[in-house]
């Protein structure tokens, strides 16, 4: 998300240091929203069980 912490030199360089990779991804995608995976389908099921 290039939030200020999480691609500051230092955190860059620890995560090196620890062997961890890093994956790109588009900041504030929608694409990967998890409410879309959990949420809204217990959400949805909710509100038919409840016809509401």
């Amino acid at each position: 998300d290039n939030a200020r912490p999480h691609v500051a030199s230092t955190t860059v360089q620890k995560l090196h240091q620890l062997g961890i990779e890093v994956l790109p991804h588009p900041p504030y995608s929608p694409d990967i929203s998890p409410t879309d995976f959990h949420f809204f389908l217990s959400f949805d099921s909710f509100l038919t069980q409840n016809d509401l």
